[in-house]
């Protein structure tokens, strides 16, 4: 196949046992990219030293690339100076990360970064004369297809085939090109704090059928009040009295419900 393909790993860990493994999402991208060429350009921003590097060398790939980058600097600015330089079709890449902040913005930062598009929840890739022919994951078990002629960044969704495991002699002998970063080194992440927006109340509307509930909804009233200045306190108590008569909030019995009630100036004890 002639398009250029690039993986980014990450390192994972076990959820139960805290040990070093391959992250399985960025394994199913390599499973993926093997599938397509016998040698992918695989990427790590990271210590060369992760043990976890292993388990990916041991799927059969010859080397794998690591940007030295230190664990609490932003690893967006190394990729994408590296993928820059060597300037693939086809980068896949997990969902999210394993193992630390596992939030899914790396892959859309990168893209963003090199102007390319992005492809989530990809579970198959069929190569064609005129460009890539991806299958995506949608909600409810539904497949779609997507074209692409590149370059674009596909994340792979966990439906894609089960990586193939990870071979001990193979993992051996790999290779691991450690080497500083194209780009300038990058600063350490600083946290971001911004207030919480309000949530939004919910309406609420009891009774009658479903279809008249959402018509309520629709054909909710915005308030129609008017604010009173500089009133007496039996003018203020007027205008309070006629509002609730006008909801249908106050029923006076007898013949006062055909006619409004005016409230009294005081209440005898």
């Amino acid at each position: 196949m002639g398009t250029k393909i690039a993986v980014l790993v990450s390192a994972g860990r076990h959820p139960t046992s805290g040990r070093p493994r391959r992250a399985p999402g960025d394994a199913r991208a390599l499973e993926l990219a093997l599938r397509l060429t016998p040698s992918p350009l695989v990427v790590h921003a990271g210590d060369p030293g992760e043990p976890a590097l292993r388990d990916y060398l041991g799927m059969g790939i010859g080397a794998l690339t690591v940007l030295e980058c230190p664990g609490t600097a932003n690893p967006i600015p190394c990729l994408a100076a590296e993928l820059a330089l060597r300037r693939p079709r086809l980068i896949l890449t997990g969902m999210r990360a394993e193992h630390g902040p596992g939030t899914g913005y790396l892959p859309y930062a990168v893209a963003e970064a090199l102007g390319a598009a992005v492809a989530p929840a990809i579970l198959g890739i069929t190569p064609a004369e005129d460009g890539l022919h991806l299958a995506q994951a949608l909600p409810g078990g539904r497949r779609r297809g997507l074209w692409t002629a590149g370059p674009v960044l596909a994340t792979v969704d966990r439906a894609a085939p089960p990586p193939r495991p990870s071979a001990f002699g193979p993992a051996r002998r790999g290779r691991i090109l450690a080497r500083a970063p194209a780009g300038p080194l990058p600063e350490e992440a600083r946290p971001e704090s911004h207030p919480a927006r309000k949530r939004p109340r919910r309406l609420r509307v009891s009774g009658g059928t479903a279809a008249e509930r959402q018509a309520a909804l629709r054909g909710a009233p915005e308030g129609d009040g008017h604010l009173l200045a500089d009133c007496t306190p039996r003018e203020a108590a007027l205008a309070i009295y006629r509002q609730l008569l006008q909801m249908g909030l106050l029923h006076p019995a007898g013949a006062a419900s055909a006619k409004e009630e005016e409230p009294a100036d005081h209440v005898a004890p």
